[in-house]
């Protein structure tokens, strides 16, 4: 087993990171304070505009969130990434994201989970769990962006 060589993140990509972290924190705090199904709402389809490069922005907020997650100052859970990243990439101009939620059956229960695909892209996850789990719609957020703590 051989270690793996720390990876070095440019100027941008640590930008990407702490706008990341606090999308999380605000996605977090909106979770927390809204009522049980408050938050979100189905989502009516909404073509996806021809922004100029919108999926490599889309992989890139993914990545950043996926890594503010991992490593930063808490594990969010499924929902509030999911939550963060779809706001993040509205507010970047990119409508075409999906919020989707499934479900699967594992020891007689049913789990669920959470992820945002942009096109046929699964944005920071992991596509091989992502297809473990049976699509039951895709959502929205209530009222667009969070705006400030999810309001």
């Amino acid at each position: 087993m051989t270690a793996r060589k720390p990876t070095r993140l440019s100027a941008g990509e640590v930008a990407d990171v702490a706008r990341a972290q606090i999308a999380l924190f605000r996605a977090q705090a909106a979770i927390w304070s809204r009522p049980s199904g408050g938050l979100i709402d189905v989502a009516r389809d909404t073509p996806a505009p021809d922004l100029p490069g919108a999926e490599a922005l889309a992989v890139r907020l993914g990545r950043a969130v996926h890594r503010a997650a991992a490593y930063g100052l808490f594990r969010p859970k499924c929902l509030a990434r999911a939550l963060a990243l779809k706001t993040m990439l509205e507010e970047r101009g990119v409508r075409g994201a999906r919020l989707c939620v499934g479900v699967r059956p594992e020891g007689g229960r049913l789990l669920a989970h959470a992820w945002v695909e942009y096109g046929t892209v699964v944005l920071a996850d992991r596509v091989a769990h992502v297809r473990g789990f049976r699509r039951l719609t895709e959502l929205g957020v209530v009222g667009g962006s969070l705006g400030r703590w999810g309001r």
